[in-house]
């Protein structure tokens, strides 16, 4: 192959094809009411397409970290030529909310509380549809894995596909089954109960958001007279 076709390929299996598997390991995740690793894997999968946007479109993509909310938005002003017609509000929401759950690694962790309203998978979904449009470098777009299992290319891809076609109203053909409804709400211990985060700071890394949003707590904390406004009132 010549030397664009290896870097193409590269991008085709370091970028684009991990983050197929990152988005379908997200879906099973999100199955099976593992909504922490579900938040991790579609901040991860995001990552990966908007990186290979770039990289198709030979854009430099070094430095550019982990904040998927700002590659999202960057992407405009890098590629002139590219049809954005993904960018979309229910798909630059869920950019947005997943980005900030997950700043800092924070969220592999559950160092943050998280929501999860029962529409997360359905605009994964459709963030994912949209971004994939842009995933291949001039015409080729065979060979992609998320094709694979979807044409079951490999029998070993067949419980994989079930996986992706699971109430998946973008991927597949067929009827489109409504999405179930999981809504619940999480807050790690040491929100529950902040008097240990001082305790807990000397054993364990926290990110510096964290750390930031009990040091914030507690100097307003320190200015209150004592009996008065608690942590936990303070902090939520």
């Amino acid at each position: 192959m010549s030397k664009d076709a290896d870097i193409n390929n590269f991008i085709d299996r370091s970028f684009r094809d991990i983050a197929d598997q990152d988005y379908i390991s997200a879906r099973m995740s999100f199955h099976y009411y593992l909504f922490i690793p579900f938040i991790w894997l579609a901040s991860q999968a995001i990552e990966k397409y908007l990186k290979a946007i770039l990289l198709y479109n030979r854009k430099n993509t070094k430095n550019l970290g982990h904040d998927i909310s700002k590659i999202y938005h960057d992407i405009p002003k890098k590629i002139s030529n590219i049809s954005l017609s993904f960018i979309d509000q229910d798909v630059e929401e869920f950019i947005e909310r997943i980005d900030f759950l997950c700043k800092g690694g924070s969220i592999r962790y559950f160092e943050n509380s998280y929501f999860i309203t029962g529409n997360e998978l359905l605009n994964l979904d459709k963030t994912i549809w949209h971004l994939r449009k842009h995933c291949f470098y001039g015409g080729n777009q065979k060979n992609r894995f998320l094709e694979k299992v979807i044409n079951l290319t490999y029998p070993k891809y067949k419980d994989l596909k079930k996986q992706l076609m699971w109430r998946n109203s973008f991927f597949g053909k067929g009827r489109k089954w409504p999405l179930p409804l999981h809504s619940t709400l999480q807050n790690p211990t040491h929100r529950i109960e902040p008097d240990i985060f001082t305790e807990l700071e000397k054993l364990v890394q926290f990110s510096k958001n964290e750390k930031a949003y009990f040091c914030n707590g507690l100097i307003k904390n320190k200015n209150k007279k004592k009996g008065g406004e608690g942590w936990r009132e303070k902090l939520f």
